[in-house]
């Protein structure tokens, strides 16, 4: 920078003590710099500080994947701060909110390496019971010594620093009330020393006022008179140290020089003056200057500094607030290794900030809420793109280190990626378990790989890995002449779990995913995404993934929805007989009663247009359904949702066949798979596929352009007349 090289040249250049003082000219032998140079270095340091954010942008996206709006917001939100720290009046707060393992902590950490503003970085762990009195004891030792250092504090786990528990109801935690005063005014009270320093100063007080009450004299900080008293009220032995003129010597050669503060005392009186004093030297020579009086006066200065808090000032800081909200997630507690990440990226890109503080306001209360500020920084899921490029990126880290150490170059194939992918992918779990993955079929093994390649008469360099079904090839090379090659086992737990069995079980769960597939091809007119008869995860044997987001619900779609979860019991009692359907619907059975349940009772969908309950103690604001005939139309609505999906697929027995000769024989069927299925076999269901649902915005469109002017319409006469208790009479009343 311009500074910089003008320091060089110019040892005796002096800063102004206020560069924006457009009054000073700064001289240093001929060189002057006027007010326009100054503006000029300060637009250089400037552009200097722009430019390296900037850098440090572009690096963490080649670092981390699949976060680069979150990125580029980060960067964006700092870029004030590293500028102008000193413009704010209160700390920049920049809240960080995702599921667990997506980079949230480390990307904060690596931003300020990269900023060359790792020194002033403090991480704070909220799930440590003694976070607080770290954050207290950490920013008191660091402000102590600077009280308007800019710091980057990051208040980490923050989720665990809920102040409503899950009743909803508030929980005091004193210990966090530095952080809350933190993260509000940037400011917060200490006193200036510990218990302990408190103790020392106050004992030595009471003991300096006893002496001198007693006679004990005193000059140059020495006692010279009252020596044996004084020996015999601290009970000093005689082999103890003290300084004598600038000279640390034993007490029996000091010629009876006594010190009147002892040494024992010293380091707490620096710990409370600081910073007037600095070092144990520069306090020994001030006291040696003190005569009795002006000592205890010093002390009992010092005592009551310790007892006026001190205001530490975090203003000039940047607080980053983080956390898992899964909450916020709704994907957050699958935990199927076969659900597909890109559909929960593409729902984690609908969370949006309205959505994080709702979430907040069930852990915190409204005013904390309130504290955090409206830069929120939402994380999404990481998609499977993102996903293998992490996989990428640890291998080649992995091939670079073992290259620069050892000299060898670690190749990893296609296959290899694709298998750290199949075993090592949890899409809600985020990172980790990829990198355990790594290491449990990757790096354990290159012990082996490495001694193997030592056994060659030529020097191998190289080493190609290919994955296969249990083990893994290794090409062992030097350059690009295969010397020779090895295979070490491998245990691939979720391949096993997706592997075909061929038995009653996956038949079983090949027709019943087959018929929830039917009816959603031919009722709804949705394309599976995929469709399995195996799956890996710990609470399905099977399922159909379909990624359709809806805004909204109307009666026909959730009706539908019905006929669909009955689709698997349906097709199961129509290849299978009715005496050999499983209990493998019960989940099915499970959510299309509680759907129907909240469609009759809950949203006005059936025949009484009402908010429904059980009768209760001291309820009184819902219809209370006495005579059971909502009942009979929840049991009524399952029985024809039942009675609609065994017609459907009763008319498609053909499509249901094919679709589960294809599950028996493989674990999956992919919505690619499927196209081509029914293009080839059932094209008019492809061409129903295409077909555009129904439009609420058109349909507006078309009445407004019509510009007719329909009756109004109304069910209130097709409702029954017990509804809300009243008669004909009392209709016309």
């Amino acid at each position: 920078m311009v500074w910089q090289k003008a320091q060089l040249h110019h040892s005796h250049l002096h800063v102004p003590c206020s560069i924006f003082n457009t009054a000073t000219l700064c001289r240093s032998d001929n060189l002057i710099l006027s007010e326009n140079d100054i503006i000029m270095i300060n637009k250089s340091n400037i552009s200097a500080r722009r430019r390296q954010i900037e850098e440090a942008c572009a690096k963490l996206k080649n670092e981390f994947f699949g976060i680069d709006s979150v990125i580029d917001s980060l960067c964006r939100n700092i870029e004030s701060w590293v500028l102008f720290p000193d413009m704010q009046e209160r700390p920049l707060i920049i809240n960080l909110w995702g599921m667990t393992g997506v980079g949230k902590t480390a990307l904060v950490k690596r931003l300020a390496e990269l900023l060359n503003l790792d020194d002033l970085l403090y991480r704070f762990d909220m799930g440590d019971s003694s976070s607080s009195w770290s954050v207290r004891r950490t920013l008191c030792d660091v402000l102590s010594k600077d009280n308007e250092k800019k710091l980057m504090i990051i208040f980490d786990e923050f989720q665990n620093a809920s102040t409503i528990d899950s009743k909803g109801e508030s929980v005091e935690k004193p210990l966090t009330r530095l952080v809350w005063e933190l993260l509000d005014s940037g400011t917060f009270n200490d006193f200036r020393s510990g218990f302990y320093t408190f103790d020392k100063i106050q004992k030595l007080k009471l003991i300096l006022e006893s002496l001198l009450r007693k006679g004990v004299t005193v000059k140059n900080g020495v006692v010279t008179g009252g020596k044996m008293l004084f020996l015999d009220y601290l009970n000093i032995k005689g082999s103890e140290e003290i300084l004598c003129n600038g000279k640390w010597i034993p007490r029996k050669e000091s010629k009876g020089y006594l010190q009147f503060v002892q040494s024992e005392y010293i380091d707490s009186i620096i710990e409370a003056a600081w910073p007037r004093f600095k070092t144990e030297y520069d306090l020994r020579s001030f006291i040696l200057t003190l005569n009795g009086k002006e000592t205890l006066q010093f002390i009992s200065e010092i005592y009551s500094m310790i007892l006026t808090p001190i205001t530490y000032d975090c203003r000039k800081s940047v607080v980053f607030v983080i956390g898992n909200l899964d909450r916020a997630y709704s994907m957050s507690g699958n935990y199927n290794p076969d659900m597909s990440a890109d559909d929960f990226h593409a729902e984690s890109l609908r969370i949006n900030r309205s959505d994080i503080k709702k979430v907040l306001s069930e852990s915190f209360r409204h005013e904390q809420i309130a504290r955090l500020g409206n830069i929120h920084l939402i994380y999404p899921s990481l998609s499977g793109e993102a996903f293998r490029q992490i996989i990428q990126g640890a291998l080649n880290t992995i091939s670079t280190r073992y290259l620069e150490k050892h000299g060898i170059l670690f190749e990893f194939s296609q296959s290899m990626r694709d298998m750290v992918y199949a075993e090592g992918v949890t899409p809600s779990l985020g990172v980790r378990p990829i990198q355990s993955t790594i290491n449990q079929l990757i790096v354990s093994n290159l012990g082996l790989v490495i001694n193997e390649m030592s056994k060659f008469r030529k020097p191998c360099n190289k080493a190609v890995f290919e994955a296969f079904e249990d083990s893994v090839s290794v090409s062992l090379m030097k350059d690009h002449e295969i010397l020779g090659s090895m295979k070490y086992p491998i245990d691939l737990e979720m391949s096993k779990l997706r592997a075909i069995r061929d038995d009653d079980r996956q038949a079983i769960v090949a027709i019943h995913e087959a018929g929830h597939a039917v009816i959603d091809i031919v009722l709804l007119n949705y394309i599976p995404d995929r469709v399995f008869s195996r799956s890996a995860s710990a609470d399905l044997s099977g399922f159909v993934d379909i990624h359709q987001f809806r805004e909204y619900h109307s009666a026909k779609t959730l009706k539908k929805d019905m006929i669909a979860l009955f689709g698997g019991m349906a097709a199961e009692e129509i290849i299978f007989g009715h005496e050999h359907v499983t209990s493998g619907s019960r989940s099915d059975i499970e959510r299309a009663s509680r759907l129907a349940a909240l469609l009759i009772r809950n949203c006005g969908m059936g025949s009484f247009p009402g908010a429904v309950n059980l009768p209760t103690p001291f309820l009184n604001d819902s219809y209370l359904d006495l005579d059971g005939k909502l009942n009979d139309e929840v049991k009524n609505l399952l029985q024809d949702s039942f009675s609609k999906s065994l017609k459907i697929l009763n008319e498609n027995i053909p499509l249901l066949l094919a679709l589960a000769t294809h599950l028996t024989e493989n674990s999956c069927i992919d919505k690619k798979q499927i196209l081509q299925l029914l293009s080839s076999q059932f094209p008019q269901l492809a061409a129903n596929s295409a077909q555009s649902s129904f439009s609420y915005r058109d349909h507006l469109r078309r009445k407004c352009a019509a510009g007719a002017n329909p009756q109004p319409h109304s069910s209130f006469d097709e409702m029954p007349k017990l509804v809300m208790n009243m008669d004909d009479a009392n209709l016309k009343k």
